[in-house]
Order: structure tokens, then sequence, then C-alpha cells
């Protein structure tokens, strides 16, 4: 994981503990202990390939709706370098791409960053890798399989009538 996206989570995860330490008197030492710490824990990794059965312009579309709905996407442009820097860390690609944060692990509390890429499209099908990552601590939530699955269950529930050929995917 790059310097970026390690900062982009753990600054997630201070989001986490200055709520947490509003409701007990110290959200600013919350947030900034709970971000000091989240440097040292280990990040986990999912990456999944998905095949869509719609076009490319679809498929961004409902991507970029996910993140809206369900988190938030990192723009490249974004006044928040780390967040841009951390779209730039998912790797210089000829194919499209798009990034963002999402919830996921025990009630959707910890910060997972998800980049999906579109490899191989069509005007009626896309094939997407979609790459997790989250920090874990001592009890593993593993937040990066569920943030992607997250993801999958939103493409599938997007999709067309069962006879244009589902969605298919591969881990």
């Amino acid at each position: 994981m790059s310097d970026h996206e390690n900062a982009v989570l753990a600054r997630e995860l201070g989001k986490l503990g200055r709520l947490g330490g509003e409701t007990g008197g110290d959200g600013v030492g919350a947030a900034w202990g709970t971000r000091f710490v989240a440097q040292f824990l280990p990040v986990e990794r999912q990456v999944v390939e998905v095949s869509v059965p719609f076009g490319p312009e679809r498929t961004l579309r409902s991507l970029l709706r996910f993140f809206t709905e369900q988190g938030r996407v990192l723009l490249d442009d974004n006044d928040d370098t780390a967040a841009a820097q951390a779209t730039d860390a998912a790797g210089d690609s000829p194919f499209p791409k798009i990034s963002g944060v999402v919830g996921a692990g025990f009630f959707n509390l910890n910060p997972a960053l998800v980049h999906v890429e579109l490899l191989n499209t069509t005007t009626t099908d896309c094939q997407l890798q979609i790459a997790a990552a989250a920090k874990e601590g001592l009890w593993k939530q593993q937040t990066a399989a569920k943030a992607a699955d997250r993801l999958v269950a939103w493409l599938h529930s997007e999709q067309p009538p069962a006879d244009d050929g589902g969605l298919s995917v591969r881990r």
C-alpha cells in the first residue's frame, strides 16, 4: 500500500475516532490518537474481477452512484491532497478508473479504499477489476472483502433482466 493510501485510511479512521471522542468529551484528541495508531495497523487487500452485462458509460455512472450513495468519491482535483495522491497511487493505466472510500466491516464503520478499473469494454459489457484495501486491527473484520462484495452486490442489483447473461465474478 502506498503512503498516500495509508494516509487516506488513517484519516478516515481518525474521523471515526473524533466522532467517538465527542461523545466522551475530547474529539480532537481521539481523532489524533486514532490517526496515529492507524499508521501501524496492517492493511488487508481484496482484488475481484467482475464482468457486468452493460457498456462502459452505464458502468461508470453506476460506480459513481455507488460511491456517492455509499461513501464518497476520491477525485484527482479534490482539495484533499492525500485523497488525490491515493487515486494516483492506484497506478497509471490506459483504462478508465474510479476510486472511493466506503464503510465496511462491523456495522460498516471501518473505512475501505476501493479502486475500480474498467479493463476490457465493449458496447454491451465490461470487465472490471475491484481492488479494496482497509486497515485491520486485532479482530479481523474482513473489511476489504466486504467492501468489494458490497460493490459486486450493487452492480448485481443494477444489471438488466436475467436473460442478458448476468454478472460473472472471479476472485
